[in-house]
């Protein structure tokens, strides 16, 4: 294919503080131009090695501009997801970010609650328990539990609106797969209640004045 052609063929207009997926065969000149076309851009090659992608994560968490959280890997009958999540060291950062507009009741709220109820439970660790892991548990067929706590200590599922049945649905699983001292759900609803036995459901004041005293890992 010629430059010519190449040209004609690529031609991003990107305004500033937007990102784009760029796709194609490979060998076809993209990268190329969109060094020399577009000089101030930050490109990632989504084709590059594993390492090379960490990498990014790596300066971000070097830098003190994030974190990561380990997945749970262990269990007897079920296949895990093993990939770490990452956060950004602030909810208001990571928000702007990403654009979201976190109205109550949206997707773009509820992400950042469970950003906020983690940088609380980040703030505990580092102040109370430093010893005290902090994972996730998610297997691979999709259900999940937002945060573990120490060995199965305590498992905490953040949740931005009514609690429903089908929100019950990951730590249900996770009480199959293995013991769990205790189960907990931060919510936004106004009253403590207890559902489908060991199943707690705190509101998230209640639950972070819990925290702080030292009552949730008791």
């Amino acid at each position: 294919m010629s430059k010519k052609i190449l040209s004609r063929k690529i031609d991003i207009r990107l305004p500033a503080g937007k990102s784009c997926f760029l796709w194609g065969p490979r060998k076809a000149g993209k990268s190329y131009w969109i060094r020399h076309h577009l000089k101030d851009i930050k490109l990632i090659d989504l084709l590059q090695t594993e390492r090379t992608v960490r990498s990014y994560f790596d300066i971000l968490e070097d830098t003190f501009l994030g974190f990561r959280v380990a997945p749970w890997t262990r269990s007897k009958s079920r296949r895990m997801i093993l990939a770490e999540k990452f956060y950004f060291f602030d909810v208001g950062v990571a928000g702007y970010l990403a654009r979201r507009h976190p109205v109550p009741g949206s997707s773009d709220f509820g992400k950042a609650f469970e950003h906020f109820i983690l940088m609380e439970l980040r703030a505990y660790q580092a102040y109370r328990e430093p010893e005290m892991p902090i994972r996730y548990w998610r297997t691979s067929s999709g259900q999940e539990v937002d945060f573990l706590l120490g060995e199965r200590e305590v498992a905490i599922e953040i949740k931005s609106g009514k609690v429903h049945e089908g929100d019950l649905r990951g730590l249900q699983a996770l009480l199959k797969d293995g013991p769990v001292k205790k189960a907990i759900i931060v919510s936004l609803e106004k009253e403590r209640r207890r559902v489908a036995g060991m199943i707690e459901i705190l509101p998230w004041q209640e639950f972070l004045a819990l925290l702080w005293s030292g009552k949730i890992l008791a």
